[in-house]
């Protein structure tokens, strides 16, 4: 879902600087802004990195000892609100001043908070957490105010837990309080396979959204950048007749078949004459999606026929 965050992020704080009737260039500034600090509660991933090797028997078993790995420190203090009402407000602080001595002391204080809270490796991963949003506020565009800043490094923070209630062990919301009003994960259909394409449907959905929203704030149209080419995605329903149906332990095949064939299938279109550097990159992203969608479609339109 680390793309969804992203995006949704993106959508997200574009639509709220769109309504604060904020400028095209600004309104982005603070959309990608928000998108970059969306990813940051991921940072804890770095830790079951650091456990497993990359060079495994083969991918599954890479996969499995990867997320046993993760879910020791995964969605605990980087995916709490709590923690990103605080990093919000510490990297505007940072942002403001632009004070490595008080950079500094945030990463340090943190590492103490994280020790105290829950020993070395929450300490190391709270560091990295809070590194991450520092590098944000160090390095973001000064074209944003202070205000602004604040508020896409909090639309990023605090939405990213959200958009894990349908993957895996949902965030501990309030860590490290004990209090938590979800202690599974939200599962749409009781069926696996339909669960799974449900996820994926959401998460697709967000990716388009900002592809939408991009293209609104630049004066694009997404439905003229459709080109009929990106119609070969429509093979990949085949794809049900030969794989094995994934489920959300073993989704990686699914995904890495979808996006190939999508990548396929965008990459047929070619009406590229007359466009800017933007608009390539717009066109591109359009048909990616658009052809993401209709190999999605049709995997589930093979599958109910099976």
């Amino acid at each position: 879902m680390i793309v969804g965050h992203f995006f949704l992020a993106f959508t997200l704080a574009a639509l709220v600087a769109l309504k604060a009737g904020l400028d095209v260039g600004k309104a982005l500034a603070i959309a990608f802004t928000a998108a970059a600090f969306s990813i940051v509660p991921d940072i804890d991933i770095v830790y079951a990195l650091t456990a497993v090797s990359m060079f495994m028997e083969g991918t599954s078993v890479f996969v499995e000892t990867f997320w046993k790995s993760s879910s020791q420190i995964h969605r605990g203090i980087t995916h709490s609100l709590i923690t990103g009402i605080i990093g919000a407000a510490t990297s505007t602080l940072c942002f403001k001043t632009k004070n490595l001595d008080l950079e500094i002391f945030t990463v340090f204080t943190s590492f103490a908070v994280g020790i105290t809270l829950g020993g070395f490796v929450t300490g190391f991963v709270l560091v990295l957490y809070v590194f991450s949003a520092l590098f944000l506020a160090r390095f973001t565009s000064d074209r944003l105010t202070v205000k602004w800043f604040f508020i896409a490094a909090f639309i990023g923070l605090i939405s990213h837990p959200f958009g894990d209630l349908f993957t895996g062990t949902p965030p501990r919301f309030f860590y490290p309080l004990s209090l938590n009003f979800l202690t599974e994960r939200i599962v749409l259909i009781g069926q696996p396979v339909l669960n799974l394409l449900a996820v994926f449907f959401i998460e697709l959905s967000t990716v388009i959204a900002a592809v939408f929203c991009f293209g609104y704030l630049k004066g694009f149209s997404f439905r003229d950048q459709l080109d009929g080419k990106i119609l070969f995605s429509c093979f990949f329903g085949l794809t049900a007749f030969l794989i094995q149906a994934p489920t959300h332990e073993s989704s990686y095949q699914f995904v890495y078949s979808l996006v190939g064939f999508s990548l396929l299938g965008s990459g047929t279109a070619t009406s590229l004459s007359g466009r800017t550097g933007v608009e390539r990159n717009y066109f591109f992203a359009v048909n990616l999606v658009s052809a993401a969608a209709l190999a999605s479609i049709s995997y589930l339109a093979a599958y109910l026929l099976l």
